[in-house]
């Protein structure tokens, strides 16, 4: 992500991994379609729903898939060549830009947990283009969750330069993943979260996980997913107003969309908004995330409470020859209609293999004929 100050903030994408001569535009928020009921996205008291199966949205921890501190790499320019950026798992990508610069610039990736990490996070020299693995920006969980369920993390530069980051995480008590969230004076940590509750999590809705942030003329929202398909109800992605330091909800949220087409199956989740030529854009990942099917799909947006409908009964893409079953999708405007996408996968035969990683990936996405069209790799 980018500062959000700028009303960029939520577009997590590894701009900095390549590309890097290209300026990055800012833009402003992103919108979102209205829905029918209303959860109680603060209340953790509500009557949970039966479920279906608890485990179903649960990612693997392979005990052989550890992060070293002090490990540099060198990044890998993805967007042209189409292969992972980096070896190794780091699913949920997010990236911050810090003051929203690429030329010149330092970028700090975050990912969901590892075996030894709860929010593994890589520091990027823009110009040189060389990672450093920094360690683990969230060390201490609060206490009403665990370890090893630590996802999707999200992170955002306030004007005061406090870094602000909201995680998906298992209220232990409810067996439910929710979204809490965390501070720090430095993007890569410590994150500390003192919270003795989660921050959003609609237990009547089966939780809530995937939240991101975006600035709409000067206004924040959170934008996260009800966690339904634990327990076989609709899954949504709602939309709700942030307090000026980010660290409260106000008001209803609002729900966006549904999994509402055949391809999503029970899921829609990971949204990500932003705008490109004014044009408000809701993208999401949908399907089962531990299969080829999972995919990237989009909705056009109105603006910030929706409408948002969906221009295609299919996914932008969900797999190609060198990453299956993409998703966890963030996103920067390069240049112009040109946004660039970073993202998880799979590499190729390797689901459901015990040392099976979702490495990240990069790609270049066109909007100047109206709709996202993925570019050919150069």
């Amino acid at each position: 992500m980018s500062n959000p100050q700028q009303t960029s903030t939520h577009h997590s994408v590894l701009k900095f991994l390549a590309l890097a001569l290209l300026s990055a535009l800012v833009f402003s928020g992103c919108g979102a379609g209205k829905g029918s009921s209303s959860p109680d996205s603060t209340s953790t008291s509500s009557t949970l729903p039966a479920a279906a199966n608890p485990t179903a949205d649960r990612r693997p921890i392979d005990p052989n898939n550890k992060v070293v501190a002090g490990t540099k790499y060198a990044v890998v320019n993805a967007f042209a060549s189409g292969t992972a950026v980096m070896d190794g798992n780091f699913a949920d990508p997010f990236v911050l830009l810090v003051d929203g610069k690429v030329k010149g610039g330092t970028g700090y990736a975050y990912a969901t947990n590892v075996d030894n990490l709860n929010i593994p996070v890589g520091k990027i020299d823009v110009d040189s283009q060389v990672g450093e693995m920094l360690g683990d920006a969230l060390p201490t969980l609060p206490s009403w969750t665990k370890p090893d369920s630590v996802w999707a993390p999200s992170v955002y530069q306030r004007s005061d330069n406090t870094y602000v980051m909201y995680y998906t995480t298992e209220l232990v008590s409810a067996g439910r993943q929710c979204v809490s969230v965390a501070t720090s004076n430095n993007p890569g940590g410590p994150f500390v979260d003192t919270s003795s509750a989660p921050f959003v999590c609609p237990l009547s809705l089966g939780g809530a996980i995937d939240a991101s942030m975006v600035v709409v003329n000067g206004s924040p929202y959170l934008i996260y997913k009800s966690d339904g398909n634990c327990c076989k109800i609709k899954t949504t992605i709602w939309s709700q107003p942030l307090s000026s330091d980010w660290l409260s909800v106000t008001g209803t949220p609002t729900a966006l969309i549904k999994n509402d087409q055949a391809w999503e199956a029970d899921v829609v989740e990971a949204p990500e908004m932003f705008a490109v030529s004014g044009q408000l854009w809701l993208f999401y990942s949908g399907n089962d995330w531990n299969t080829p099917n999972y995919g990237i799909g989009f909705a056009k947006c109105q603006s910030v409470t929706g409408p948002c409908t969906k221009p295609t009964t299919a996914p932008l893409f969900d797999s190609t020859n060198d990453a299956v079953g993409t998703g966890g999708a963030s996103f920067t405007i390069h240049a112009g209609t040109e946004v660039g996408m970073a993202y998880h996968a799979w590499t190729p035969g390797q689901i459901n293999t015990l040392n099976a990683e979702r490495r990240l990936y990069a790609r270049t996405i066109d909007f100047s004929s109206g709709l996202p069209v993925p570019l050919p790799y150069s």
